[in-house]
């Protein structure tokens, strides 16, 4: 008798399970009906730029996800880590360096922000949750530190990796 109520119990988590993934799918559905007609008057380079920023942030979610479930590491120096390359190449390429060259540099810096966590988590004994928290809100001031207390740089007329890949490709 116990293992029928079991059962029956399990069905029903079940079904809930499937009722709620069917209400958030008719939710979405009203949403896109509502908003459909707006969406259609955006423009091509408006949803060719969101796919390229969605494949830019997917790029962190992968290193996120290695961090979690393949090296069972909570590690969240991915999201300090990440910036942190992007603040180097921006600052190496309006310093006038080649492209090539500020992509290492970024390379390397992500090297040293994983080995800053490594060595606090290591050394210090501190838990890797922590190590990873620690790393992640010092660098958003190494990456200010960086670009010299400023919160952003422009790159309108820099030469970038992409201003090769599009000189070769006419």
């Amino acid at each position: 008798r116990s293992k029928l109520m079991r059962r029956t119990k399990a069905q029903s988590n079940s079904s809930r399970t499937w009722l709620r993934w069917i209400a958030i799918l008719i939710v979405i559905g009203i949403a896109l009906a509502l908003f459909l007609p707006s969406l259609r008057r955006l423009s091509f380079n408006i949803w060719l730029g969101a796919s390229a920023t969605g494949l830019a942030f997917s790029l962190v979610a992968l290193g996120v996800y290695l961090s979690f479930r393949v090296l069972d590491f909570p590690d969240l120096t991915v999201d300090g880590s990440f910036p942190m390359g992007a603040v180097i190449m921006a600052t190496s390429l309006t310093s006038g360096l080649n492209p090539v060259t500020g992509l290492l540099l970024a390379f390397a810096g992500g090297l040293l922000a994983g080995f800053v966590t490594a060595t606090i988590h290591s050394r210090l004994k501190v838990p890797h949750l922590l190590a990873g928290i620690l790393t992640m809100t010092m660098l958003y001031s190494v990456n200010i530190r960086i670009l010299d207390n400023r919160a952003n740089l422009p790159l309108l007329r820099v030469e970038t990796i992409l201003t090769h890949v599009t000189a070769i490709s006419q």
